[in-house]
């Protein structure tokens, strides 16, 4: 299977969203979220695929190096789900060996000797495996994955209360990856910030990926989702939300959502 590269640029802006003034510690940082790393290449996306390339041929070294070389120093690792109050890889459930550890620690280290972070991305299937969510036992299996692949911290893919998904389970697993000294983070989009809110959600995570997608049903917002406006009033609702507005990554994509082809090329503005 062929992934497609989805583009995001994530800026973290001041509670006043007026633009930054410039300053020695001003610096702009990319994210790149992969979603099946070192398993399945990304492509871009044609409407006439023959315009595009069926089977990258690049290297996961040379892929990752670009990156690295253009001033990429984050990385979200996906291809993981959150079950059973443990950490699996989706591909094969109880196993470690769905990403390359030689490959990894490589990448681990470049991007620790620049000053980034890897984060592993989950994706919450915890009640769609059945069994209470056990916080204790997940943080004893977070640590074995830690063993295994010695990530800096983790993304809850989506909250989705709308699902089965509970909130206060999500809520358990932040606070294990911060009580454990991990970057702890949670992507949300726009319509779901009332009940982010509810769930008192906002002021856990170190981070919070507001993703810029509008409601497909929404005519003005299909329209003005790209501007700045749109933006500017999504962060101004996730603050309402309870999210410090300093934690704040907005993610601006360049195609179409889609769960198993979301990628996501990031970046984050430090006032």
């Amino acid at each position: 299977m062929r992934s497609y590269t989805h583009i995001c640029l994530l800026t973290v802006v001041s509670a006043a969203f007026s633009p930054p003034t410039s300053s020695a510690g001003d610096h702009l940082e990319f994210y790149k979220e992969l979603n099946y790393p070192w398993v399945d290449k990304e492509g871009p996306l044609c409407l006439n695929e023959t315009l595009c390339p069926q089977n990258p041929n690049y290297t996961w070294s040379s892929y990752f190096k670009y990156f690295l070389d253009k001033g990429v120093k984050n990385f979200v690792l996906g291809g993981l789900i959150m079950a059973r109050s443990s950490i699996w890889f989706s591909g094969a459930f109880h196993s470690f060996d769905q990403w390359n550890l030689s490959a990894f620690i490589a990448l681990r280290k470049e991007v620790r000797a620049r000053g980034g972070r890897i984060l592993g991305d989950l994706h919450d299937q915890q009640v769609e495996r059945e069994g209470s969510f056990n916080k204790t036992l997940f943080r004893e299996n977070v640590d074995k994955f830690l063993q295994h692949f010695p990530v800096d911290g983790f993304r809850i893919k989506d909250f989705l209360p709308y699902s089965e998904q509970t909130t206060q389970h999500v809520k358990e697993a932040l606070e294990v990856f911060n009580e454990m000294k991990l970057t702890s983070s949670i992507r949300v989009q726009p319509s779901q910030l009332d009940a982010f809110a509810k769930a008192k959600l906002g002021g856990i995570p170190k981070t919070t990926f507001l993703s810029l997608w509008p409601k497909y049903c929404d005519k003005e917002e299909t329209i003005a989702f790209n501007t700045d406006k749109f933006a500017e009033q999504a962060i101004k609702n996730a603050t309402v939300a309870g999210v410090d507005p300093s934690k704040i990554v907005l993610e601006l994509h360049g195609g179409p959502v889609d769960d198993e082809l979301d990628m996501a090329e990031s970046a984050t503005q430090s006032l």
